[in-house]
């Protein structure tokens, strides 16, 4: 037991919090942890709701793992995954960076907001119910998601209320994560999953954007679109370049170790997803 909670499951590592931005690399990320063998509730995205662990919690839907640091103990002492997304808001109030190593992707949001699009058309197209454009779908969304999901409860307001209020609380929550990425220079993100969870096999990985040719013309057509308001996304910005920062800094305490070099050197021949020692062991 550590403080009352059972880790020796997991060998004394803490759980993986991930923060699914959506339509931010979730599901790559989700794969990755399986590549590397950590235990995932596959069949839903990585995502992990109470209801899964305590059947009788009277909010089944909601995502893990507990509005408190007290619930949150509860749940890591009775689950049994070594990874848990949440594609919801963070907590309103604790967040337990004792129990849970705290990671995410950001992406920038209009690129976000364009994917967002193309997965509706992808999803609804079959239906033909999904004739509208994405100037017109756009201004039916949230505005400055990614805050919004870091911030949680503050941010419970109506489009066009998101202040530098929010965006401080967004911007101090995301400052203390373990691991930030930027999926736009993922490399740089994935040399800092490998130091900080230990995985091995996060070489030459790429996220698959969209699948099928229709999907594939939607989102080329959007490049350079300027049917975005600044409104929409001002506060997404400046959050996404905090993040490129920060991911920046966590990048170079590798460099500053020495640790960055070896591993490459140690991977030099490397050219596919599973070429490093934990696949070549899984292998033989």
């Amino acid at each position: 037991l550590e403080d009352g909670v059972q880790v020796s499951s997991r060998g004394g590592r803490k759980i993986i919090y991930f923060l699914h931005i959506h339509k931010s690399g979730g599901t790559f990320f989700c794969e990755l942890a399986q590549h590397n063998g950590l235990r995932v509730n596959a069949e839903d995205n990585c995502n992990v709701f109470m209801g899964e662990i305590f059947p009788r919690f009277p909010r089944q839907l909601l995502p893990c793992c507990g509005e408190t640091s007290g619930m949150q103990r509860k749940v890591a002492d009775k689950l049994e995954y070594d990874l848990v997304m949440n594609e919801g808001n963070l907590p309103p109030e604790e967040i337990d960076f004792d129990l849970f190593t705290y990671a995410t992707i950001m992406r920038h949001p209009v690129a976000r907001y364009h994917s967002h699009y193309v997965h509706n058309f992808n999803k609804f197209r079959r239906l033909e119910n999904f004739s509208i454009s994405f100037k017109e779908w756009m201004y039916q969304q949230e505005d400055n998601f990614a805050v919004r999901r870091l911030c949680g409860v503050p941010c419970m307001v109506p489009r066009g209320q998101i202040t530098e209020k929010h965006f401080e609380i967004a911007r101090e929550r995301l400052s203390k994560f373990d691991v930030v990425m930027v999926l736009e220079d993922l490399n740089d993100g994935l040399d800092i999953v490998r130091s900080v969870m230990g995985w091995q096999n996060v070489t030459n990985h790429k996220v698959t954007w969209v699948k099928g040719e229709k999907a594939n013309q939607l989102r080329e057509s959007l490049r350079g679109s300027d049917d975005v308001d600044f409104g929409m996304v001002a506060w997404d910005l400046a959050l996404y370049d905090y993040a490129k920062y920060l991911q920046s800094v966590q990048h170079q305490r590798l460099d500053a170790t020495g640790e960055l070099q070896a591993f490459r050197e140690d991977n030099s021949e490397c050219t596919t997803i599973c070429c490093v020692k934990i696949c070549k062991a899984q292998k033989a």
